[in-house]
């Protein structure tokens, strides 16, 4: 390789996550597993209904955000530049620049990149195997270990 040229993972890393099932169930069994805990608690039962409402507002949330990807800030495409300047096409709105931040979990079958827009803004992207074909997932994952611990 010539002093000139980059290794290949050095170019940009673009991710447009899919939607993922994996993704959902986990949501459903997490949120589903705190309700069914909620009639045990030895608390006032309009305690019991608020959480339960929040529970659901959660469900809610996280389902449009990172299952559906139909919020205004949620991520359609991550472009990972160089170093930890990254690029986000969020479903509305122009391109944000963004710096990955903190060390990302990696594991084969999960990977969370939490990143910063801006200096108080930090948000975190998970993403499964089933969001990613194959090799940008590996990709991904092998980058991540070698560039940035």
């Amino acid at each position: 390789m010539s002093p000139d040229s980059s290794p290949p993972y050095a170019t940009p890393l673009r991710l447009e996550p899919a939607r993922s099932v994996r993704l959902a169930g986990w949501l459903l069994a997490g949120h589903a597993g705190a309700l069914l805990l909620l009639p045990g608690l030895p608390v006032d039962p309009r305690l019991q209904l608020a959480l339960g409402l929040a529970l659901a507002g959660s469900l809610l949330w996280h389902w449009l955000d990172a299952v559906l990807r139909r919020l205004p800030g949620s991520v359609r495409s991550f472009t990972w530049l160089t170093g930890s300047d990254c690029r986000i096409q969020p479903v509305r709105g122009p391109v944000c620049r963004v710096h990955l931040s903190g060390p990302a979990f990696v594991q084969p079958w999960l990977v969370i990149l939490g990143y910063r827009a801006g200096r108080w803004r930090r948000r975190y992207l998970l993403l499964l195997p089933d969001m990613l074909d194959p090799d940008t997932f590996r990709r991904l994952r092998v980058r991540l270990r070698t560039q940035h611990c």
